[in-house]
């Protein structure tokens, strides 16, 4: 789902809140003021307090099924992989974003997920620029290997070769997909993946120069390596219904599916930051905030919290038009628009426990009993 104009339009927007004043290009300059310094972040439960807060019955059921898994496809030798498989809580995730959900359709999700992640390792480990050839070459296998395997090549081709043992997994959320989501489902599924893909390539660039980008140039790469729009893409499939053709293309629905991007990357670079920063890292918002309007921590940090309401807002003002929008059809067609909008407030409330309760980001020690995180960078 393309929204090129929506962004430049929510980027013209937002210059009266990150006005341009100097821009320090290095992230090794933000990294030297940022050491020794204490990352702020307020209890955010009031900023999405009327979307659904669940999580999925199944979670127990599902931790068991997960974590097996991961013990019978990643291989015992590769400790790091494994280990950091299971930081990720993956069934905590699927089962905090997708609370409605059916076992079935939670496993899938927590298939992709699983696969998401380990790709996103191999990737960054090839963050050189000697590596850009090869990166690209992997890329393209896989996006030939994923089109294959959601049943969009042709009849009788020959499947093709996975770049890496991890990428096979694909496989298992593939093949469930194949024969319970919809043609229309899947295929706009892989157009997401293309651009996963397409932006993690941007972003490898900027990694390997050691130079920050513009506010703009950040959000114009970071919505599509989030892979938030392939979640979106799949929401329709994990709220179980078939959602009306006339619903697609339309403003509300792309609204819809880049403020949950935008809420996900948002939080994501504030939780995410401790870790980070402590492996040398600074392709984040956070930096990027404080080069472009040279200012401090703490400002940066509540330009980012204005922008975090703000996206909430727009999301759930846009999820209600879309629920109004089917208000005279059936009863099944209007549960289905309901069902599937509701998925992205869960989704955005999920994130946000999700975040704060695994092991991935290593933070919840740092939760106080107000709510709020104070962490040392």
């Amino acid at each position: 789902m393309s929204t090129s104009t929506e962004t430049l339009t929510w980027f013209k927007e937002l210059d009266s809140i990150t006005p341009t004043i100097a821009r320090e290009r290095s992230a090794g300059d933000i990294a030297k003021r940022l050491k020794g310094q204490t990352l702020r972040i307020p209890d955010l439960q009031h900023t999405f307090s009327h979307f659904p807060n669940e999580i999925s019955p199944f979670y127990n059921r599902l931790k068991v099924v997960v974590d097996a898994k991961i013990d019978e496809w990643i291989d015992e030798k590769d400790v790091r992989m494994r280990k950091k498989a299971k930081k990720c809580n993956i069934p905590l995730f699927s089962a905090t974003w997708y609370p409605r959900a059916t076992f079935d359709r939670l496993t899938t999700i927590s298939w992709y997920t699983l696969f998401l992640f380990l790709w996103d390792d191999i990737i960054e480990s090839y963050y050189h620029p000697e590596d850009e050839a090869k990166v690209d070459v992997m890329q393209k296998q896989a996006l030939q290997y994923m089109h294959h395997e959601l049943g969009l090549s042709r009849p009788g081709t020959d499947v093709p070769l996975a770049p890496t043992k991890y990428c096979t997994l694909f496989q298992h959320c593939a093949v469930e997909l194949l024969h319970n989501a919809r043609l229309d489902v899947r295929k706009r599924f892989f157009c997401e993946l293309q651009a996963y893909m397409e932006g993690c390539g941007i972003e490898k660039a900027y990694v390997s120069s050691g130079t920050l980008p513009t506010f703009k140039q950040y959000w114009e790469h970071r919505l599509g390596t989030s892979s938030l729009h392939t979640y979106a893409a799949l929401n329709e499939y994990m709220s179980g219904g078939n959602i009306p053709d006339c619903i697609f293309g339309t403003k509300q629905l792309e609204t819809v599916w880049l403020e949950l991007n935008r809420h996900v990357v948002i939080l994501n670079d504030l939780v995410s930051f401790r870790k980070e920063v402590a492996e040398d890292s600074y392709h984040s918002l956070i930096p990027v905030i404080m080069a472009e309007n040279s200012c401090d921590l703490d400002t940066a940090v509540n330009i980012q919290l204005v922008h975090l309401q703000t996206v909430g807002n727009n999301l759930d003002n846009a999820a209600n038009a879309l629920a109004n929008m089917v208000k005279n059809e059936n009863a099944p067609t209007r549960v289905a628009v309901e069902n599937y909008v509701n998925c992205f407030r869960t989704n955005i409330t999920g994130n946000y426990w999700w975040s704060l309760m695994c092991d991935r980001y290593g933070i919840t020690k740092y939760l106080q009993e107000d709510g709020t995180l104070i962490i040392p960078l």
